[in-house]
């Protein structure tokens, strides 16, 4: 292995990832055990009954089965496939769409024009299952990638 010379936090991220990209079927392992410990962490926090934006199709568990990992290069990324993940996710304003609307001035380009807005009837928490998964993970990670650099280091 060759020798790192190691300037701050960026030295030692670069030395890390170039000591990662020396191993690329155990950094392939690393990322694959990292997705599936932040998705078997994240799953359960998923609510499984939530109400959809209106005209969707939706079946209860929909939410939470399309949790999912991929592995892109040096990440490993975990996702919802459903449009509405982030209104779960972060909350959303409940609106009232059969309220009459009232009209509001949009700014930009088009300043003359109006757009609808609905009347507000009140905020759904978040229930921040990605955020909380992904705390809950990060011990379980840690220890994950030390094993990863203590088998690489000892080849």
């Amino acid at each position: 292995m060759p020798e790192i010379d190691i300037n701050g936090l960026d030295g030692l991220q670069k030395a890390f990832m170039s000591m990662v990209n020396d191993f690329p079927e155990e950094k392939r392992k690393l990322m694959e055990q990292v997705g599936d410990t932040l998705v078997n962490h994240i799953k359960p926090l998923t609510p499984v009954n939530v109400h959809p934006p209106p005209n969707y199709k939706h079946t209860p568990g929909q939410l939470r089965e399309s949790v999912r990992k991929k592995i892109r290069g040096n990440y490993a990324v975990v996702k919802s496939g459903e449009r509405y993940a982030h209104l779960v996710e972060a909350g959303h304003v409940i609106a009232n769409r059969k309220a009459q609307s009232s009209k509001v001035h949009k700014k930009g380009k088009n300043k003359g024009d109006f757009k609808l807005v609905a009347q507000p009837l009140g905020f759904v928490k978040g229930v921040w299952m990605f955020k909380r998964g992904t705390e809950a993970a990060m011990p379980k990670i840690k220890r994950l990638v030390d094993d990863f650099v203590k088998r690489v280091t000892d080849k």
